[in-house]
């Protein structure tokens, strides 16, 4: 029986089982880990802010690129001066047909006034032809 226990226990220190070290070594290798971990934690925060400093960049570059390539809005609106005096001309015919509306609309209403200014009354009257 000896043997066979002395057999097993050779068989493992060969297999290279680990062995369970004190509490202290263990805390420290816990402790290296952590240390271990926290670089890495760095690293990639690092590196994050890197590649958000290039998307940045990069966003910034393409904003510029499309700038150039179009012209801005001053310079459409300082080149558009025909089409800014089309839009004024329009602006000034819908004004007239505006004003040709008021009166055409103003002649009605006199002329109803005139003729018919039961149709315009509102009040006693119309309530009392209602509820009758």
């Amino acid at each position: 029986m000896v043997e066979v226990l002395t057999q097993q226990t050779e068989e493992l220190r060969r297999n290279g089982v680990p062995r369970q070290g004190s509490i202290v070594e263990q805390m420290s290798d816990l402790e290296e880990s952590l240390e271990q971990a926290r670089a890495d934690i760095r690293d990639l925060q690092r590196e994050r802010d890197d590649l958000q400093a290039q998307l940045l960049a990069a966003s910034v570059e393409r904003g510029r690129s499309l700038l150039a390539d179009e012209p801005s809005l001053a310079d459409e609106l300082m080149s558009g001066g025909s089409d800014t005096q089309q839009i004024l001309e329009a602006l000034r015919e819908q004004e007239v047909c505006n004003q040709k509306l008021r009166v055409y609309i103003n002649g009605i209403l006199m002329r109803v006034i005139e003729r018919h200014p039961e149709i315009l009354e509102i009040g006693e009257q119309r309530e009392q032809q209602n509820s009758s």
